[in-house]
């Protein structure tokens, strides 16, 4: 089994858009994750930056001949045409990604509760989740362009 992790932006106009797609995510479209070797799939949002975080367990062999696969169905070519529109890529993906994706999954140790995200999990409602405070640290510092120092302390009364 490989977890993986990937992050992307979303629009600010289409946070409630996309949270109402995602509570009806379309039942074919969950048959071809499935038929991928993904499982333990879920989808993280900090808002108010509008930041998604996806992570899941593979338990398949090879990768990229299941996202293939899951790029030729019909049903997932539809279901990206609808939400595509709603993300913004990071600057700092690398080339020919669409979601940024994360290096090799942390430890379990490091999990944390953030209370600041919700995850979007397909039953038509936001839940509290739990998701590795690392990866998120890492997420939200490549996500943003760095302050100096000096705009990281309040300004002096004269």
């Amino acid at each position: 089994m490989r977890r993986m992790g990937h992050c992307i932006a979303l629009e600010p106009k289409a946070v409630a858009e996309y949270k109402r797609v995602h509570a009806e995510v379309w039942p074919e479209v969950l048959d071809v994750i499935r038929a991928a070797n993904i499982r333990n799939y879920a989808i993280f949002l900090r808002e108010p930056e509008n930041l998604l975080f996806a992570f899941w367990e593979y338990h398949g062999s090879d990768f990229a001949a299941d996202a293939a696969e899951m790029g030729r169905s019909e049903a997932m070519r539809g279901w990206w045409a609808v939400r595509d529109p709603m993300q913004r890529p990071l600057p700092t993906r690398a080339d020919g990604e669409w979601w940024g994706a994360h290096g090799r999954g942390l430890p379990p140790r490091l999990t944390a509760a953030l209370r600041s995200f919700t995850v979007l999990d397909g039953r038509a409602r936001a839940v509290p989740a739990r998701l590795d405070i690392v990866a998120c640290i890492i997420l939200v510092f490549n996500a943003f362009p760095r302050p100096s120092r000096r705009g990281l302390r309040p300004p002096r009364a004269e």
